[in-house]
Order: C-alpha cells, then structure tokens, then sequence
C-alpha cells in the first residue's frame, strides 16, 4: 500500500504543529507499504519544518515502512535544497547517517539524527562549520555549549522510541543562525514531574 501525505505550506508554527500531530501514523504498516511525500505544493521550508518533518518520516520507518520517497516539482528550489541538505536521501538503505555532514550550501548543515555518543562531535562540527563559513569573525563557543545542553536534555528526558532531530541553517541577510531541534518524545516537564 502506498501512503502519501501531502506537505502543506503552512508558515505559522500552531498550523504546523496540528499538521504534524494530524499526519502521524496510529497504527502498524505492512513490510510492503511505501511512504510518499509530496512536497509539489510547497515553496520555502524553515528548519522547524524539516526537524520535525524528519521526525514524522522516521516515526513512519518505525511503524512499518519499508520506503519513503519524495516527490517535489522538478528544478524547484525545494527539489536543490530538499538534495542540497541530503534530505531527500537521509531514509534510504544505503544513506550514511552517521557522518552525513556535507551540504551543498555553505550556511547549512543537513539534517542530523542525533545519538548520544555523538553529541558532542556533532556540536564541534557545529561551531567549526559556522566559525569557518558564516561568521568568523565571531566566538561560537557558546553555540557549541547550547547545542550539548538542548540534545542531553532530550536525551535525557525525551523517552521518544524514534529520538530526535536537529538542523541548523545561518540567514546572511538577517545575520541570524537558526538551530531547529525537534522530538516525539514526553517532554521535560512530564519527565520532571514523573518523579515528583
């Protein structure tokens, strides 16, 4: 069987969120069914659509399926950026998640699946990435530091069965760096509030 869920353009974050919790999957998938996203309708995706997008998708691989596939408008922009950032490659077989740091673009790191032995290698890469390409002439150390502190407290206190996904993405014009972290998981307050 074939699911497709079609991405809509929703540029408020409240429509995005019910979009996301309206599309994920309830019930068990057949080894057979595919997964078909359609991105023809949208023209600009924030990095909070694809972190939590990537979420949805791996919920999707979690419950059965045995393929995802994208299907954008041919030379679109979102078809350059979705291959650009390795998006649109991230769920298949041969995919190397773990050391998937290359982009086609110098403001963005691609979508990463975070794991906690690879926390902090992933936050060195982080800050070099943006000292090196985007702003060099700024410490990013503290980026470094909120990247580890975000992705330990999900880790931490997450409990999501598919864990979590961050991207970043630096905005030149608005001199503005964009992290995006997003998880299926409990939340910190139920977590804190389990143990009171």
């Amino acid at each position: 069987m074939k699911y497709l869920i079609d991405i809509p353009q929703k540029n408020h974050l409240v429509e995005w969120v019910r979009f996301i919790e309206e599309t994920r999957p309830t019930t068990k998938l057949g080894w057979w069914d595919v997964c078909e996203f359609d991105f023809r309708n949208v023209r600009f995706l924030q990095p909070y659509h694809l972190t939590s997008l990537a979420c949805l998708i791996e919920e999707y691989k979690s419950f059965g399926a045995r393929r995802i596939r994208m299907r954008t408008k041919a030379n679109s922009e979102i078809e350059k950026f979705l291959r650009g950032t390795s998006f649109d490659r991230y769920w298949t077989w041969n995919f190397d998640r773990d050391f998937c740091l290359k982009s086609e673009f110098m403001n963005v790191l691609p979508i990463w699946q975070f794991k906690p032995e690879r926390i902090d290698p992933f936050a060195n890469v982080t800050q070099n990435f943006y000292t090196s390409h985007c702003l060099p002439e700024k410490d990013l150390s503290p980026l470094r530091y909120t990247v580890v502190e975000a992705l330990n407290n999900i880790n931490d206190h997450s409990l999501s069965k598919i864990g979590g996904f961050i991207f970043t993405q630096y905005y030149k014009k608005q001199k503005e760096l964009v992290i995006s972290i997003c998880d299926f998981g409990v939340g910190i307050p139920t977590k804190v509030n389990s143990f009171l």
